[in-house]
């Protein structure tokens, strides 16, 4: 009988032996249908304990990723209230909480369909439990830690410069697919101007360096754990890390067009 190893990652692992990190083994101990199923569920534990150390705190801190809260169903009020005082700051927390965690639900299930497609066309795939193990740990460290920054930088009036450099960036990458499919859209505020980053303050900088090292660490990643996982080669492991990140590509260009010619 197979033995599935306890999770074991210190932060050593994350940050100086990543792919230490994103190994999975699962080739070395998930031998029968049952042990795969039992590897398949921790992962998902992981994953949903990760969306939970994730969105919590975000949402306590009362950063605004929701505009309005839509009015709970009155069944769902009359079960809340006979355990919670106030059933409605419960249901808004609760609410908030979800769209935190689906923000990241989002991206990670988007990168782990595009991973897994990549080594699949390259007839390398090892196992989906493989590609799964690479997404959420990836995720659940570098791509949670960059939203948790993001959220951060668009609320914090200390390091506007930086979130508006940030805002600058993702606006001008948007505009090049707009030029590049001659498309006759615009963003609100139009075409971003120059930002003076002269006025970043020391906080602004480390901000936009730690996104930086965040998304550096999550491409690198990507890349070794289809190298490791997959036992691909260097170019084929590179061809599955630009597969994934075609995908905010494909995602922009997609809505321009839909924007443009459907609506």
């Amino acid at each position: 009988m197979s033995v599935i190893p306890a999770i074991d990652i210190t932060t050593i692992d994350i940050f100086f032996r990543p792919s230490e990190f994103v190994q999975s083994r699962i080739n070395t101990y998930a031998d029968s249908l049952r042990d795969q199923a039992q590897v398949f569920a921790k992962l998902v534990g992981v994953f949903v304990f990760n969306l939970v150390l994730y969105s919590i705190p975000i949402t306590i801190s009362g950063i605004e990723t929701v505009q309005s809260v839509p009015s709970p169903p009155q069944a769902l009020i009359g079960f809340i209230q006979p355990v919670f005082n106030a059933p409605m700051a419960i249901w808004e927390f609760s609410y908030r909480a979800v769209v935190n965690a689906g923000f990241l639900f989002a991206a990670s299930a988007t990168a782990f369909i595009m991973f897994h497609l990549g080594v699949v066309f390259l007839r390398r795939s090892q196992g989906l439990l493989q590609s799964l193990h690479t997404i959420i740990y990836t995720s659940s460290i570098y791509l949670a830690g960059a939203f948790t920054i993001a959220w951060y930088a668009s609320t914090a009036d200390a390091i506007l410069v930086a979130d508006t450099l940030l805002v600058n960036f993702q606006k001008r990458f948007i505009y090049f697919f707009i030029d590049l499919t001659n498309r006759n859209f615009a963003l609100p505020g139009g075409r971003p101007e120059p930002v003076p980053t002269d006025q970043m303050t020391m906080v602004g900088e480390l901000v936009v360096f730690s996104l930086l090292l965040l998304g550096l660490y999550f491409i690198y990643s990507l890349y070794l754990g289809a190298k490791v996982n997959h036992d691909m080669s260097r170019s084929d492991a590179l061809f599955t890390t630009l597969f994934v990140l075609l995908s905010p590509v494909i995602y922009i260009i997609g809505s321009i067009i839909y924007t443009t010619t459907i609506i």
